[in-house]
């Protein structure tokens, strides 16, 4: 006798049901998959949350200078000295560490929520150098990061000149240290009193800006080793 199914054991399609039925079954199912997607998004997918294997740098005031290997530079430093003391989390390049320069610079730049401009007459100079203080401006104010700028010169904005001649640090001051941005009076002041004043004006800012007023510098727990191999 040949073999003959019987409508009990014909298995039960999607297609077979009714359309009220199937409807909503294709959308609890879709609303399944997409619910799963979103709990576990593809390993590549860096616009979702960091996992824990990406630290997050605490943000800092970073320290932005010419360094010249002088008295200019000399004071820089003291000033991001005396910020550490007042428990300000500030940042300054360190060109003696063993390592790139260029990293530490990205590092300061990509992880602060203000920066600190020690405005001499050379600072903002165009030079060959692709991590000096008018590349360190123009980050900041492409990136809409808050600029604080110490003025220590008598013509306001500096006006260096660049390496090779021309001016066109000295045009980027001019726009980006408009007469709306207000300096911090620096001259004849030592870098203890600066730095009082940045700090004060640092507490009289928005919360995130705030927030570097609670430690010290992260210089000391950024574990990679460096040193400069380039200079302004």
């Amino acid at each position: 006798m040949p073999y003959r199914t019987s409508a009990l054991h014909k298995p039960v399609f999607l297609a077979t049901w009714p359309w009220p039925i199937r409807y909503f079954t294709a959308l609890a199912l879709v609303s399944l998959v997409l619910g799963m997607c979103s709990e576990h998004p593809h390993p590549l997918d860096y616009t979702q949350n960091k996992p824990r294997w990406f630290p997050q740098a605490p943000q800092h005031l970073l320290v932005s200078a010419r360094f010249d290997g002088g008295e200019k530079e000399s004071f820089a430093r003291a000033l991001h000295k005396e910020l550490n003391t007042l428990g300000v989390n500030c940042f300054m390049v360190e060109a003696s560490r063993v390592g790139e320069y260029g990293v530490q610079t990205m590092h300061a730049l990509t992880n602060m929520c203000a920066m600190l401009a020690v405005c001499y007459d050379t600072y903002g100079a165009k030079t060959e150098s692709p991590y000096s203080s008018y590349a360190e401006v123009t980050f900041a104010n492409e990136n809409h990061v808050r600029i604080i700028p110490l003025k220590l010169c008598n013509e306001w904005p500096p006006a260096p000149i660049d390496s090779d001649g021309k001016r066109a640090g000295a045009q980027q001051n001019k726009f980006v240290f408009k007469p709306s941005l207000l300096y911090l009076e620096g001259q004849d002041k030592s870098a203890a009193e600066c730095a009082q004043a940045v700090k004060e004006t640092l507490l009289a800012s928005d919360d995130v800006v705030q927030q570097v007023c609670g430690g010290v510098s992260d210089l000391a727990s950024h574990e990679t080793t460096l040193e400069a191999t380039t200079s302004e």
